[in-house]
This record gives structure tokens, sequence and C-alpha cells, in this order.
């Protein structure tokens, strides 16, 4: 059975119904959800959270992977600056 549209859940009026679409959907789904609180205003504000949470855990995973690209190009370079002090040093 194909996932419910925003339209079709706000449209139900069913609070549980409604919130548990909210914590599945996706950043796409929220920001198409958007243009469908125009009709539904009491949940707009609902749904502009569930966005702004959804982009701020997609944010943070993507910080961590710089933080972790970061982490092991800072490794490799230490690794070629160890050796080339070794060159210097011990070879001549």
């Amino acid at each position: 059975m194909p996932r419910k549209t925003a339209l079709e859940v706000l449209g139900g009026g069913d609070p549980r119904e409604i919130h548990s679409w909210l914590r599945e959907a996706s950043i796409e789904e929220l920001r198409d959800a958007l243009e469908d609180v125009k009709r539904h205003e009491t949940w707009g504000s609902h749904v502009r959270d569930a966005l702004d949470i959804r982009i701020a855990l997609e944010s943070q995973k993507t910080a961590n992977r710089v933080l972790l690209l970061t982490v092991v190009t800072v490794v490799f370079g230490l690794i070629q600056v160890i050796g080339v002090l070794h060159q210097i040093f011990c070879h001549h």
C-alpha cells in the first residue's frame, strides 16, 4: 500500500496518524506538506518543526562525515611528514 500524502493525512484529522506521519516523513515529503498546511493552518507549526528537526539531523550527519574525513587526512599527512623527517635526519 503506498504511503499517504500529507494532504490525505491532514485531511483525516487523526492526531495520532498525523504525528506518526510527521515522524516518518522525509525532507521532501515535509517540504511538500508545507504547501498543504495552508489549508490546515493548525498543523503548520508541527510540519515546520518536523522539517527543522530532520534538516538538523542531516546537517549533523554531514558535519560528522566532514570531521571523519578531516581526521583521516591529518593522519595521512602526519604519516608523510614522519617519512620525510626520517629520510632527512636518518639518512644524511
